[in-house]
This record gives C-alpha cells, sequence and structure tokens, in this order.
C-alpha cells in the first residue's frame, strides 16, 4: 500500500479463503528479511481495551505538503537528556517495554468519526519519538547534544513526546485527518474525536512542501576557514516522491552566504573573505563518508566571489546519486527501478532557493540574495568528490563546473566501495533497471559510460583529482574517468599524484574564472604539456625496485637530506603525478560560440568571423548608452539589451 509501501491490503485475499474454507497462508518477499513483523489490521470486531489516544492533533499545510503533528500518548517519563546517545538509549527501553506501538495516520474526504473510519484511507505511520532529528549530527549525533525538530519558520523546538508526519497529497483539494495508537497493529475506533482527529478539513495543493527554517547562527570568528560577518541557515524538508523513495523523510539542509558587501577596493585578505554579491554563484557542496551537512566537502569554494553554499545530510548513503525505489519498504528489487532520488532532492532544493530572496520569512530575507543560477556548481571530497562530477557531467545545463577531490567514477570498479553502491542500486542484473526500463545503474552512474554514449550531450568544466595509491577508492577507475574526459573532448581539468585518498586539485578553495553554463567553454585535450598517466598496469616489483634507485640517485645529486628522503613509487605505470590541461586558462569576457546556424538561419559569427560578431555587439550596447544618455530613459537600454539577447543567443 503506498505511498510508504510498508503494508499490504490483503482483504480481498482473505474475504476470498475465508469463504473457500481453506487454509489462508500469507507469504512476504522483502529486501531486508528478518528486520521486519507482521501485524494484522482490520476494522471490523470489538474495540479492543487500554489502548490510549493521542491529543492536540494540529495539520498545517504548505506548498504541497501537509505537516501532521500530535502529541503521544505518555508512556513513560523523559528525563533529562544530555547527549544523542541518552536520547537513543532510552528510545530502545520505550520501544523493549512498549512493543509493538505505533501511530497510524488517516485521511478522508469527510471528517473522521467511529462511524465514517472505514472510509477513511490509511495513508501513513510513524514510531515513537520522532521530535528527534537523529540525523543532523550523522556521525557525532551520540556525543552532541540532541536536537528537535521545528514545525514552522524559526519556531519553538517541539517538546518531546509530539508526534509529527508529513503527507504529500496527490492531487488539490479538502480532507480530515485523524491519528490512532496502534498496539501490535490492533487500534481503539471508538475513542476517535476531539483531539485525535481535525474537525475542519485542510485545504490542500499539489507540490514538494516548503523547508522549514531551524535555527539561525551567525558565527563570530567565522566558519569553514572564512571570516566574519556571515550568516548559517538552517533548514528541514520532510522528502517525499520523487525526492524519495519513502514519504515524510525529513532532511537538514545548510544554506551559508556572506553578509558585507564586495568591497570596491579590495583589502588585503579578500580572498579569505565571504562576500555579499547579486546575484550570487552557488555552490552545492557534498560531504564525505563520515561527515555531516556542516563540513567533509573541502573548502567554502569561491565565498571570496560572493558564492552561497547549500549542503545538505546524505541520507542513505548512495554517494550523492540515487537507489531502487524498494530501498526502505516491503518491495524486493524486481519491483520498480533505480532512480535518481538523491540529485532530485539536492537541485530540488536549489529550485525552492532561487525565489527565497523574495519569499524568505522577514526575520532572514535581508540576509538572502539573488542567486545566479548560470553560475551554479558542485564540489565534494570522496563520496563527495563521487558524486560532484555526477552532476556536472550529467546536467551540465545547470551545473557549470565542479571541484572534485578522490571520487569514485566507475562505481562497479571500486575495490572497496562497490558493494556501498550494490546496496542502493543491487547487483547488476536485467532486471533491475532505471526508469527507462532497459539501462543498468551501473552503467547511468559510471561518469565513463555516460560520458561515451552521450557523446553531444552539453557537460560543465570538470575539476578533478585521484590517488594512484588510493585502494579504497580506486586507481584503474579514475583512469578510465581521465581518459573518457579526453577521448570525449569535454572541458576539464584532471590532477593525479602519489598521495592515495589525499591528493587534492589543482585548484584550491578560490578558483577566479567566470565559468557560466550558457556560456561557451573551451575543451582542450592531448596538449604538449600533458603528462602520462599510463594504463592502470602494476609494475614488477623490479620496475617499482629501479624507479626507486632513480629517484635516490636523483636526491643525492641534488643534494637533499638522505635520511629524511623517502622515495614514493606508486604500484601503477605511467608518471607518480601530473595532469591533463594544468596550463589551461581563458577570459571568458569575449568568448563566442561557433555554431554555424542557429535557429535555421547562418549565425553572425559563421557569417562574418569572431571579430565582426563581438564588434557587432559591442556597437549594439554602445549605441544603446548612447541613445540613453541622450534621453535619459533607462528603457531604451532595456529594449536593446533585450533585442541583443534574442538576436545574438549565446553568440556574442
Amino acid at each position: 500500500v503506498g505511498p510508504a509501501f510498508r503494508s499490504l491490503d490483503a482483504l480481498d485475499a482473505v474475504r476470498a479463503a475465508v469463504k473457500a474454507g481453506g487454509t489462508l497462508k500469507l507469504t512476504l518477499e522483502v529486501t531486508l528479511a528478518g528486520t521486519g513483523r507482521l501485524e494484522v489490521s482490520h476494522t471490523l470486531g470489538e474495540a479492543p481495551g487500554g489502548i490510549p489516544k493521542v491529543t492536540g492533533l494540529k495539520v498545517t499545510h504548505r506548498k504541497g505538503q501537509s505537516l501532521i503533528v500530535f502529541t503521544e500518548p505518555k508512556l513513560e517519563d523523559f528525563p533529562a537528556f544530555k547527549t544523542g546517545a541518552d536520547v537513543s538509549k532510552f528510545r530502545a527501553e520505550l520501544a523493549e517495554t512498549h512493543p509493538g506501538v505505533a501511530f497510524h495516520i488517516w485521511r478522508s474526504a469527510e471528517r473522521i468519526t467511529p462511524r465514517t473510519i472505514a472510509k477513511a484511507r490509511l495513508i501513513g505511520r510513524c514510531g515513537l519519538m520522532t521530535a528527534w532529528n537523529s540525523g543532523y549530527h550523522q556521525y557525532g549525533t551520540a556525543k552532541a547534544a540532541p536536537v528537535r525538530y521545528r514545525v514552522s519558520d524559526l519556531g519553538d523546538p517541539v517538546p518531546w513526546g509530539t508526534g509529527i508526519y508529513a503527507h504529500n497529497p496527490a492531487a488539490a483539494g479538502k480532507a480530515y485527518y485523524a491519528v490512532t495508537v496502534a498496539v501490535g497493529g490492533k487500534e481503539d475506533f471508538s475513542t476517535l474525536g476531539a483531539g485525535n482527529t481535525t474537525a475542519e478539513p485542510v485545504a490542500e495543493t499539489v507540490g514538494q512542501g516548503a523547508p522549514i527554517l531551524q535555527w539561525v547562527e551567525r558565527p563570530a570568528k567565522g566558519w569553514h576557514y572564512r571570516g566574519p560577518p556571515l550568516t548559517r541557515l538552517i533548514y528541514t524538508r520532510w522528502e517525499a516522491w520523487p525526492h524519495s523513495a519513502t514519504p515524510s523523510k525529513p532532511i537538514d539542509y545548510l544554506v551559508a552566504m556572506g553578509d558585507d558587501p564586495m568591497p570596491e577596493k579590495r583589502p588585503r585578505d579578500w580572498s579569505r573573505g565571504a562576500w555579499r554579491v547579486d546575484p550570487a554563484p552557488v555552490g552545492l557542496h557534498l560531504h564525505s563518508w563520515g561527515a555531516s551537512l556542516n563540513g567533509g566537502y573541502g573548502w567554502w569554494y569561491n565565498a571570496h566571489r560572493g558564492a552561497v553554499l547549500i549542503s545538505s545530510n546524505q541520507v542513505p548513503y548512495d554517494w550523492w546519486t540515487g537507489y531502487h525505489e524498494a530501498n526502505g519498504t516491503c518491495k524486493t528489487f524486481g519491483d520498480g527501478h533505480v532512480r535518481p532520488f538523491t540529485m532530485n532532492r539536492v537541485l530540488g532544493f536549489l529550485d525552492w532557493a532561487k525565489d527565497q530572496w523574495k519569499d524568505a520569512p522577514e526575520a532572514v530575507r535581508r540576509h538572502w540574495r539573488k542567486l545566479d543560477l548560470n553560475r551554479v556548481f558542485t564540489a565534494g571530497s570522496s563520496m563527495g568528490g563521487s558524486g560532484a562530477p555526477m552532476y556536472a557531467v550529467r546536467h551540465g545545463n545547470r551545473i557549470a563546473w565542479c571541484v572534485a577531490w578522490v571520487g569514485v567514477h566507475v562505481p562497479e570498479m571500486s575495490p572497496t566501495f562497490a558493494g556501498s553502491y550494490r546496496g542502493n542500486y543491487g547487483r547488476r542484473d536485467p532486471g533491475i533497471t532505471m526508469a527507462d526500463g532497459k539501462t543498468s545503474p551501473w552503467d547511468y552512474f559510471s561518469d565513463v559510460w555516460w560520458l561515451t554514449n552521450n557523446p553531444k550531450a552539453e557537460t560543465g568544466y570538470i575539476m578533478a583529482s585521484n590517488g594512484k595509491s588510493d585502494g579504497g577508492i580506486g586507481w584503474p577507475q579514475a583512469v578510465k574517468f581521465a581518459r573518457a574526459l579526453q577521448e570525449t573532448r569535454r572541458p576539464h581539468l584532471y590532477n593525479w599524484g602519489p598521495g592515495g585518498h589525499g591528493t587534492r586539485t589543482l585548484i584550491g578553495a578560490n578558483f577566479d574564472i567566470d565559468v557560466r553554463s550558457d556560456q561557451t567553454l573551451p575543451a582542450f585535450t592531448n596538449c604538449t604539456l600533458d603528462n602520462n598517466i599510463g594504463t592502470a598496469t602494476r609494475r614488477t616489483k623490479a620496475e617499482v625496485a629501479a624507479i626507486k634507485q632513480k629517484l635516490i640517485a636523483q636526491a643525492k645529486a641534488a643534494g637533499k637530506n638522505m635520511e629524511k628522503f623517502k622515495p614514493q613509487v606508486t604500484p601503477f605505470d605511467g608518471d607518480e603525478s601530473g595532469a591533463y590541461n594544468r596550463f589551461l586558462s581563458w577570459r571568458t569576457d569575449d568568448v563566442v560560440d561557433e555554431p554555424e546556424r542557429r535557429r535555421g538561419a547562418p549565425t553572425a559569427n559563421a557569417t562574418w568571423g569572431n571579430h565582426a560578431s563581438v564588434l557587432v555587439g559591442d556597437f549594439l550596447f554602445a549605441t544603446s548608452f548612447s541613445l540613453m544618455a541622450a534621453d535619459g530613459d533607462v528603457r531604451i537600454m532595456q529594449a536593446m539589451a533585450h533585442a541583443v539577447t534574442q538576436l545574438a543567443e549565446g553568440e556574442v
């Protein structure tokens, strides 16, 4: 039964079996055998006694999502919690003392009462302690102070014992809600009334729901190697399809931005600041394994150019890609498809964020600025370094560039982490595909396969690095990725070294070329200064020994301290360190596209050449300035700018 797919509607089968007088046998196939239990619920028979009820039910609807909040019945006194470990222990004890307690969410077109409950539909189920944000700190949850959710922008944290569930209706309209307590599958519908049902219908629309602003931080000493003043906004959205395979899945997001306007005269420490510009570039920062939205993605990239940082927690660990829609349900990998749920939700948050300069709560609206969606980039390290190119490769129309440290680019070839991907995609099997019904997720999420099979698709500027001694991520798959960038003629800067998992990109925290998704990019391959990456062929022991002796001889000749000198020789052929396009740079202020035809007609560039087409654009803008100066009407500039944009459309 959707949307959670954690229960079955077996009513017709049971009726048929009872009528036939035979033995009723129910067989279930699940993806996580042994972790669930069978509960049987029905709406007939006498009401069981002793089942408590929830109170204080409130339902608020926002942007396509109804947030259902209620007070759980008091089962035990809540102690004072100092850490997440305290909360986790209490929740486990509560589940052991009160087994099988859950809350069922009912929805109906008419008010729900004991007499009308049969017409209502069970739309969701949640357990105890949903007030606790157990995911904000990720791996640091056990030691950190516990966080409780807020259910309105900058509202108070909900009290312990508050239940929260989010529902995204499939159609607009009005609906009533009820929440019941289920104990081992048994519910008492005779207690439906004030406190656990809504007296008035909720007007609902269709949508993903709006993230809820949890709190605001203004670090006095700055944050993530950037100086103050700056602002951090923390949001939570209860995600649903197509951002999540299951409904009511809370995910936290961070938005960080500098508050001081970009100075006209740049101070000495300008490159260490986080400045405000309008419209602002946007960096989608993807954290590494074991980290969280608060770090683990390298730097706050391009804050010195006004870039707004957006990050979120990775749940589940799908390497910022997607997973099978059976995950977290009673489906099997034979039911449904693998879908890019995580990519959908990250880009979906960006779509929401672009309007916050005018839609944000008044208390924080001044911190937001317009976002330049032509200057969006992705960044990450390790797991995040695997995800960052995934977006720039597949969404070149949205992602202008990426910077990626030591990522997996061919999941199937990763020596250590292929199993992690397998837990999300399932094994390679003809029956497990993407939504098109034919493409294997092992192919779709391979950057090499995607680049090779989509030669005409636009990609962002790929800046990436890998280590030749990185046994966990894998060097052979990295070589295939680097060669695919070259062979499919993509814009890229790729480097490698002997430093294993610590190998960083040649670009640091600040990237000063103005790369845009609406502007042409240079794609250079086979440059004379490129190094030899090799073929990922393993060296023999004799070859390794010979290279070491050569390095020692060179060090002695250079007068190095031989007591401290330790030659590094990686196990694979090719140069120990090197890069493709290391010295590539370009100016973006007069970049001209070179297609011969646009909108079916010869382009100005093809007809008169690069110099003339740029000159024409400059002349038109200069003329508009002249007319505006003479007439004093800014509308002349607006009309000329609009006309030139429409005529040139990327040429000038």
